[in-house]
């Protein structure tokens, strides 16, 4: 009920504005606008390359080791001074290594990890829920957010754009 009025005063206003337009005969070159910066959207959009999410391997036995412990367990949560403790290092050599060698933050660098390996199981053909739950997020809408921010799509389209490109 309430959406027929919001329609209605849409409508009206919308007429108004088309009106105003007409009366001041700027209609052409709106839509001259409008397509120019279509064109000009369209051009950028060309333009764009894709920059693959990459995990660059460790230099330092340390660093390699703590990777090596989050990637094997992605859905269990792992604080930076927990992982420091495995690796019989400090929080703050631990959290400098990251920073150095990969130039991000530990939890930057996990999120990455966790993109990664969806990414590989998507594209193998599991579920968004099932992906999501195994590389440890908490709910398959934040996973789905976190993958359309960082991938640039969502991870349903992704999945569905990875079994395209194998059948070609």
């Amino acid at each position: 009920m309430s959406s027929a009025g919001t329609g209605s005063s849409w409508t009206g206003s919308r007429k108004k504005a088309e009106s105003s337009i007409a009366s001041t005969g700027t209609v052409a070159s709106t839509a001259s606008a409008t397509r120019h910066i279509e064109e000009v959207l369209r051009d950028r959009l060309r333009r764009v390359t894709a920059q693959p999410i990459v995990l660059p391997a460790a230099r330092d036995r340390r660093l390699a080791e703590a990777c090596r412990l989050v990637e094997e367990d992605l859905h269990q949560p792992c604080t930076l001074a927990r992982l420091a403790g495995r690796v019989h290092t400090s929080e703050r050599t631990l959290s400098r290594l990251y920073r150095d060698e990969f130039g991000m933050t530990f939890p930057q660098w996990r999120t990455r990890a966790r993109i990664f390996t969806a990414m590989v199981m998507l594209a193998e053909g599991a579920t968004v829920t099932g992906t999501a739950h195994a590389c440890g997020w908490a709910t398959t809408s934040a996973f789905v957010q976190t993958f359309a921010q960082t991938v640039g799509i969502t991870p349903g389209n992704y999945r569905a754009g990875m079994g395209k490109s194998q059948e070609e």
